[in-house]
């Protein structure tokens, strides 16, 4: 399940970029914090924390384990993760359209995310 998940977040960071070239901003911060998701559910898998692909729980397990107890990845990606979740809400259901600006630093955001989270869990 691991390669799925890791291939996914991959998958998301590509069409991220490509939604944010197209001036598709919405697309882009949803496929942003997906990319992040996935990789967040394969950390938790890798360090055998046992969790299904839910929302809610890989976020706490990520945060809460990973994070907070365990200080496997750095205190500040729970806001960013946050931030990220936010603007997917925004993004899908909210009244008003996510900016460019906000997108590009979603895209920044899954990046540098994605890369942390795969720095521990790839040899």
């Amino acid at each position: 399940m691991n390669d799925l998940f890791l291939e996914r977040s991959r998958q998301n960071l590509q069409a991220v970029e490509l939604l944010w070239d197209a001036a598709l901003y919405d697309a882009s911060a949803n496929r942003s914090y997906y990319a992040v998701f996935d990789a967040a559910f394969v950390a938790c898998l890798h360090f055998g924390v046992p969790i299904v692909p839910d929302h809610a729980k890989v976020l706490s397990a990520f945060c809460n384990d990973l994070i907070a107890r365990r200080k496997v990845f750095p205190a500040f990606m729970k806001k960013e993760l946050y931030d990220l979740q936010q603007q997917r809400i925004r993004a899908d259901y909210g009244n008003a359209a996510v900016s460019k600006y906000i997108a590009q630093t979603s895209l920044k955001t899954a990046k540098n995310l994605v890369s942390t989270i795969l720095e521990k869990v790839q040899p």
